[in-house]
């Protein structure tokens, strides 16, 4: 079976992929703040808990969501 259509595989990914756009989103609020992009200031405050929210909260609540040793 390829990598491509492991489904543990796919989800890594996706689950990496949340967190590096979390991460991005968070750096483009910081610099908001930093005052390096002429955006207002709510918009980067904003940026900054959205990308929080993807780096932290979002790749957990998948992991757990996916885990296969779940109890129903």
């Amino acid at each position: 079976m390829s990598d491509a259509a492991d489904p543990a595989f796919r989800r890594f990914l996706i689950i990496n992929m949340v967190r590096i756009a979390g991460v991005a989103v968070l750096l483009t609020g910081v610099a908001v703040l930093g005052e390096v992009l002429e955006w207002p200031q709510p918009l980067g405050l904003a940026l900054i808990l959205l990308g929080g929210i993807g780096t932290f909260l979002l790749p957990t609540m998948l992991a757990r969501r996916w885990s296969s040793k779940r109890q129903r």
